[in-house]
């Protein structure tokens, strides 16, 4: 079980970086980026907040004392907040996707 919550913060980490990669590049070629940027603040702060939940379970009893990861879980709820909390985020992502699909419809007319 050790192994599968191991793989899974991996996943996470590289989702992340993938994500933010994209977003990194948008914005360098200032291109519109509030997409990809939207999709990575909420991926990456929802990400952070699973490790760190695998990693307290990993560590049974010693994961909800007042060590470091009781400490980063408490400190990392406020990540899913920072620059608007993830719903704004996924309302702007669904509203920029529905968007899109209307253009899109309406160019196939």
């Amino acid at each position: 079980m050790i192994q599968t919550l191991i793989a899974d913060n991996e996943i996470d980490i590289a989702a992340t970086q993938a994500l933010l990669t994209r977003a990194y590049w948008e914005l360098d070629r200032n291109e519109p980026a509030a997409n990809a940027t939207s999709i990575a603040k909420t991926s990456a702060a929802e990400a952070v907040f699973r490790i760190i939940d695998r990693t307290m379970q990993m560590c049974g009893g010693l994961g909800v004392s007042a060590d470091l990861l009781a400490r980063l879980s408490r400190e990392v709820r406020p990540f899913r907040i920072y620059d608007r909390p993830s719903e704004v985020h996924r309302w702007g992502i669904a509203k920029r996707a529905h968007g899109a699909a209307k253009r899109v419809r309406q160019a196939d007319e």
